[in-house]
């Protein structure tokens, strides 16, 4: 099944403020957050075509930014 990439463009310019908001609460860092949505944008739109259910896609994009945002944290905890 999966996105095409129009409805993924869609979706990330629907979510995009939402992602945002969510990555600045769980980094606290402008700039990371912006980094982590970055990111979660990228690897979504390459696994755009394991969505199975449609009507989950945003749900799934914001897995792929927490999952982001807890790799971020691992990294700022090493440094």
């Amino acid at each position: 099944m999966g996105l095409h990439k129009k409805e993924y463009v869609l979706l990330v310019q629907e979510s995009k403020e939402m992602l945002y908001r969510i990555a600045y609460g769980y980094l606290g860092n402008e700039t990371l957050s912006i980094d982590a949505v970055d990111e979660a944008v990228y690897l979504g739109y390459i696994h755009r075509k394991e969505v199975r259910n449609l009507a989950y896609s945003k749900t799934w994009l914001t897995r792929i930014l927490i999952n982001e945002c807890y790799r971020l944290q691992k990294r700022q905890k090493h440094c």
